[in-house]
């Protein structure tokens, strides 16, 4: 007699996004130690405070359409709605690390996304370029903050030698803060991109 082999199917990761579905590959090591790192400073920022941060394995449903969307980071300042099974409703603060697979969609369809639902805060982080683009939330419209990002010694040594003083003067910035929570919450960017070669 021929034994019964059970097979179990290991669902895949997806995202649905205005009514298309979105299949998730795995992530990098460098994408995995970046959302560390941020969540290690925001949870130990937040301990005792209203707000939560999560990572990207809860589920945020902003609406029917858009029901299963996983961001890399989020924070909530509003408790009623955080569900047993996810967020239902819009977080304060969304942040996307960029990776092949998904930087076209983090750049345009969720930024969209989020900028419909009023998240106050949005972070494009690309681990190539050791850069966070901070997006701020104006008037229903996502308006570029600014550009944060993590020089190389070699980078700054030139750029003091040779470089624009707007170069120059772009080098010295060596911190990042939110507008959740202004200068009570000031992370160096070092910290974001440690153990990123």
């Amino acid at each position: 007699m021929e034994s019964l082999k059970l097979e179990f199917i290991k669902p895949r990761r997806r995202e649905i996004i205005n009514g298309k579905v979105y299949f998730m590959a795995g992530t990098s090591t460098e994408h995995g130690d970046i959302v560390n790192n941020l969540i290690f400073i925001f949870r130990n920022f937040l301990k005792g405070k209203r707000c939560r941060v999560y990572g990207e394995n809860i589920n945020v449903k902003f609406d029917e359409e858009s029901r299963e969307v996983l961001p890399d980071i989020k924070i909530v300042c509003n408790p009623s709605i955080i569900k047993k099974n996810g967020i239902e409703g819009t977080p304060d603060f969304i942040a996307e690390v960029l990776s092949t697979w998904t930087k076209t969609k983090d750049e345009n369809e969720k930024k969209e996304l989020y900028e419909k639902h009023g998240v106050k805060e949005y972070w494009i982080i690309d681990p190539k370029y050791k850069s966070i683009e901070v997006n701020l939330l104006k008037d229903g419209k996502f308006i570029k903050d600014y550009t944060y990002m993590k020089f190389d010694e070699e980078y700054i040594k030139e750029t003091n030698e040779i470089g624009s003083d707007y170069d120059k003067e772009r080098i010295k910035v060596t911190t990042v803060k939110t507008s959740l929570f202004g200068d009570d919450l000031i992370i160096d960017i070092a910290d974001i991109f440690e153990n990123i070669d």
